[in-house]
């Protein structure tokens, strides 16, 4: 009998050490997983966010240091109709900038249809940007860096573009699209030689005449409704974009009938600066128009063949370089459209509320007009024409400010909405409650 009682007590401690094994894993495995699912929820209380946000601040600020950018540009070739070129010849001309000591270079002719190239890359200022959920993200700001590009098709067609390429990381890629007229050939010297000579138009190209103007350029417009303040706040580094030109011809006689191509070109602000509609508009009511000093640049290259013989000019007109300043141009009685797009509230008399702003590659408007007195060698000439500025604002920040109420404010309200630019556009306007 006490042997019958021994063995049942031994398998009773067992099956109690099993049950407290057993226990203790499914205790230890679901603390984990409410672990697992409670880590996340903590990056959303202010402290941890804020010591996240500080970590990541300096833990990758030895990669935005990095002094240089492997830019790859691929280029695409199509005639006006649409239908895709071959190219025979591209030649890519890094345009005057602060690192190439203000001087424009070619840093590629060839044959080939994509380049890569190491460009120095240069860390401006770094901002930060908070969301709608009170999320920290920091933006790094770099410099931007703008190229001629000229295209050969294989039937001896030409097409330029003038773009802007931001190295806002260590690899940078962008395509670029020239277009190419079939009314735009380039001269053929070499028609005796054998085809597989003929792979390029021109052996080499030479920067024949530069001039330079600098000119209080438009960026941007501010829409204060009646009673209402909006101060732009662009921080030091931020790239300004606005429109460029270029063009080609196979001589002096046929230069000045070519149609100009049209691309984005950048300059990057050398000063934080803050843009406030109240200086023109202290009462709100009136659109003020924004601009800034910048440096534009007119370059002519020419393009010969072996024998020296000139084969292609190609003329460009490009924002070399953002001067910086605050300017506030031209003003007017604002009549606040529809709302529509994203919408946020603002409040009335003494509210106030900071949005990040946003951008798309749109032109905004006219940012100035520009001529240049040049000398051809068939006699002088006058080449420029008006420049619009692209609604490119990611980076930059506005707060808008309710000062006064001209309207009952327990029936209406300040709304603040982008007409589906994607902030772009900042509208303001007064809306009637729900």
């Amino acid at each position: 009998m006490n042997n019958i009682l021994g063995e049942m007590g031994v398998r009773y401690k067992k099956s109690l050490k099993l049950l407290n094994q057993k226990t203790l894993s499914r205790i230890f495995f679901n603390f984990i997983g409410i672990a697992l699912l409670c880590f996340p929820m903590l990056f959303v209380l202010p402290p941890v966010q804020a010591l996240t946000s500080k970590m990541m601040y300096y833990i990758t600020l030895p990669y935005v240091k990095i002094p240089s950018a492997l830019v790859t540009i691929e280029v695409e070739a199509n005639y006006l109709n649409g239908s895709a070129a071959n190219i025979r010849e591209l030649t890519v001309i890094w345009l005057a900038s602060s690192r190439n000591n203000l001087k424009s270079s070619i840093i590629y002719h060839g044959n080939a249809k994509s380049i890569s190239v190491t460009l120095p890359r240069v860390h401006i200022s770094r901002v930060s940007k908070v969301d709608a959920y009170g999320k920290i993200e920091w933006v790094d700001l770099y410099n931007v860096e703008n190229f001629l590009v000229i295209v050969v098709t294989d039937e001896g067609y030409l097409g330029t573009k003038t773009t802007g390429i931001e190295l806002d990381n260590v690899v940078v890629d962008t395509k670029v699209k020239v277009e190419v007229s079939h009314e735009n050939k380039v001269k053929d010297t070499q028609k005796t030689l054998k085809a597989s000579a003929l792979l390029t138009a021109a052996s080499y190209y030479q920067l024949v005449e530069s001039k330079e103007s600098s000119k209080i350029s438009k960026f941007a417009t501010l829409y204060p409704d009646k009673g209402v303040t909006i101060k732009l706040s662009i921080p030091q580094g931020k790239t300004l974009w606005f429109e460029s030109i270029s063009r080609s011809a196979p001589s002096y006689g046929s230069l000045q009938s070519t149609s100009w191509s049209h691309g984005n070109s950048g300059v990057n602000m050398p000063d934080a600066c803050t843009f406030d509609s109240s200086v023109l508009a202290p009462n709100g009511g009136n659109w003020v128009d924004l601009g800034t000093q910048v440096k534009w640049r007119y370059e002519r290259w020419e393009g010969y063949d072996n024998n020296h013989i000139l084969v292609v000019v190609i003329e460009t007109i490009f924002p070399s370089e953002c001067l910086g300043g605050i300017f506030y141009l031209n003003y007017g009685a604002y009549t606040p459209p529809s709302a529509s797009g994203n919408l946020i509230p603002i409040g009335d008399g003494g509210a106030s509320r900071t949005i990040s702003m946003g951008g798309v590659w749109t032109i905004g408007g006219i940012s100035v007009s520009l001529s240049f007195g040049v000398s051809y060698p068939t006699g002088s000439a006058t080449v420029g024409g008006s420049f619009g500025f692209s609604l490119k604002y990611e980076s930059c920040s506005a707060t808008i400010s309710v000062v006064s109420n001209p309207y009952d404010p327990l029936k209406y309200s300040v709304y603040a909405f982008d007409s589906g630019t994607g902030w772009a556009k900042l509208y303001t306007a007064w809306i009637k409650d729900a």
